[in-house]
């Protein structure tokens, strides 16, 4: 009986200390202006496992790869997880100068406007730029030039305008 009794002593102690290092956080998101909380525990609920500095860089690099962020950085509290993001800010406005063979409209009936210019991302500009810069040289434009600017959007300081400015060059 003695033994009965230590064995259920046993499992229950080791299951009651599981259970209370199994105890979620909470979690708190400061900073978000444009991306919901919602948006952002669906992301990274399936990839929060556990908290240690691992699996916390693991969630940093998921919410990175989202294109969406500048700056990510997260506070393991006792009882809570503090995320800090800064926000890429969102594009307002696109324009084009200089581009004679493919006009704006055309340029974004072949690209997915969506993919590269939800927020400002440089490397989703960059992948743009390398894109348009191939599509030109399927037409024969082959040292075709586009640089960008960032401008502050004048109606908001949150916004930014893009634009692109395309040196076509000569079909060679």
């Amino acid at each position: 009986m003695k033994i009965k009794n230590f064995i259920l002593s046993f499992i229950f102690l080791f299951f009651s200390n599981y259970q209370l290092g199994a105890e979620e956080k909470l979690i708190k998101i400061i900073g978000n202006q444009y991306v919901d909380e919602e948006v952002i525990f669906s992301i990274i609920e399936d990839k929060l496992t556990d908290y240690s500095t691992d699996n916390l860089n693991e969630v940093i690099k998921i919410l990175y790869s989202t294109g969406n962020f500048k700056n990510i950085e997260i506070e393991n509290l006792d009882n809570s997880i503090i995320l800090r993001i800064k926000e890429n800010p969102p594009i307002k406005k696109i324009t084009f100068t200089g581009n004679k063979r493919f006009k704006k409209d055309e340029i974004f009936e072949i690209f997915n406007k969506k993919k590269y210019f939800q927020t400002f991302n440089k490397s989703y500009v960059d992948n743009f730029i390398l894109d348009l810069k191939s599509l030109y040289s399927s037409y024969g434009f082959n040292l075709v030039k586009i640089e960008y600017d960032i401008v502050k959007n004048s109606n908001s300081n949150n916004l930014v305008d893009l634009i692109f400015n395309v040196d076509e060059g000569s079909i060679s």
